[in-house]
């Protein structure tokens, strides 16, 4: 009987201890709840907020940066070019077309009849009494551009009795003709104005640049 008093009293002892922890348990989490006050949860838009805002800033940051750089050319533009570099771009790529001369897209020895083929010009083609042009034959032209500016390429030989003269095999000597724009040519010597053209030498050729009735003539021999 005593046995069975003992098993009673401490299975008693046991559940009243598990009661005990319970409540203690209980009153721990209470006093956690009451430091730690719940928060509630925001709307959706302010939860979203952080990262529209970076999105924005990323689709920003370009014109950020091109603005940087309008700025900064505003307050340090590129220096212009002198005029010497010009022209010596100029005797450079007329040379170069001289070098690598493509066919022709007409050909004729009269002048009317090259023009009324380079009809998409914004300008007219000129004669010219230059003496650097003298007993030079027209041979015919072609589309081309100096400097970007569109132009006519006009292909001319030396008279064949001047190399029976003299013993020589004349060549073909190119003569560019452009539209005169100051932005893109820089200043040039005036024929009208008595200047005398200016000679430049360029990949092993004469280049000679001059302008004359408001257009831009630039020969290319082989001397």
């Amino acid at each position: 009987m005593s046995n069975l008093r003992e098993a009673l009293r401490q299975r008693i002892e046991r559940d009243r201890l598990s009661e005990e922890r319970l409540a203690a348990l209980e009153a721990l989490q209470a006093r956690a709840e009451r430091a730690v006050p719940a928060t509630a949860p925001g709307p959706a838009s302010t939860q979203h907020q952080p990262w529209r805002t970076r999105r924005w800033a990323l689709a920003a940051l370009p014109l950020v940066v091109v603005l940087l750089v309008v700025l900064w050319w505003w307050q340090f533009p590129p220096p212009e070019q002198s005029e010497a570099t010009r022209l010596a771009q100029i005797a450079d790529e007329v040379a170069g077309q001289h070098l690598h001369l493509k066919p022709l897209e007409v050909e004729a020895g009269d002048l009317d009849q090259v023009r009324r083929y380079l009809n998409q010009l914004d300008f007219r083609p000129l004669a010219s009494d230059a003496p650097a042009l003298a007993d030079l034959n027209l041979q015919g032209g072609r589309y081309c551009s100096i400097q970007g500016v569109p132009a006519a390429q006009l292909r001319l030989r030396p008279d064949a009795s001047q190399g029976e003269a003299s013993g020589e095999d004349v060549g073909v000597q190119t003569l560019y003709q452009a539209r005169y724009d100051p932005e893109h040519h820089g200043p040039l010597p005036d024929r009208d104005r008595g200047e005398a053209p200016v000679r430049l030498r360029a990949r092993g050729l004469t280049v000679l640049l001059w302008v004359e009735g408001g257009v831009v003539f630039a020969l290319v021999r082989d001397d």
